[in-house]
């Protein structure tokens, strides 16, 4: 594993700002300033030291992946970067390294966020497509213990992280919630008709 003065010339990180403003201006990147150009600028180390053909990324950070891929598109780096679903435990909660920071108590109550997200899968084949209405659903079925606090609760344009004026088409419904201390991310990817 390289040192830092290995992958930063004298050890310095550079003061640099990337951004890929349409896909930096919600979810993670208003709750978290500058984690994504840092992220960026790792990427972009990683990518022309290693020269990848193919790199996966987790889809439980989706905001993430689509990042790194209209990075990697734009840049020129001639590489495939390609989404790995969630893998989840038995009862739904995404796989996390956090979740092993969750009280046994917590780690209980965090099922709440695979649950609001069937309610909300409920509610759109029910026909559903208020907008208002379906983040008053997660967000109800999320607050049914006091341990959780929202951070976000998300409901965009899959493609692009845009808003959406209508429940239709490729959707996205992420979540950001503090289960106790421990932040935890995850989303949903819909079509909706």
């Amino acid at each position: 594993l390289p040192e830092v003065e290995d992958i930063y010339p004298g050890g310095k990180i550079p003061d640099l700002n990337m951004k890929i403003p349409h896909l930096m201006k919600n979810l993670c990147a208003t709750t978290r300033p500058g984690h994504f150009e840092g992220v960026l600028l790792v990427i972009a180390n990683l990518f022309h030291t290693v020269e990848p053909d193919i790199a996966f990324f987790g889809l439980k950070d989706y905001q993430q992946f689509l990042i790194i891929k209209e990075f990697a598109r734009s840049t020129g780096f001639r590489m495939q970067v390609v989404g790995v679903e969630t893998i989840r435990e038995i009862d739904g909660l995404a796989m996390s390294s956090r979740n092993a920071r969750l009280s046994k108590e917590d780690r209980q109550t965090a099922v709440l966020i695979p649950r609001a997200f069937e309610l909300a899968k409920e509610y759109i084949s029910n026909g559903g497509r208020d907008i208002a209405k379906l983040l008053e659903i997660i967000s109800e079925g999320i607050l049914r213990s006091s341990k959780m606090k929202i951070d976000y609760i998300e409901i965009l344009n899959a493609t692009d992280l845009s808003s959406l004026e209508r429940l239709q088409g490729e959707v996205v419904i992420a979540v950001a919630i503090f289960c106790g201390e421990v932040r935890l991310i995850d989303n949903i990817r819909l079509t909706v008709k």
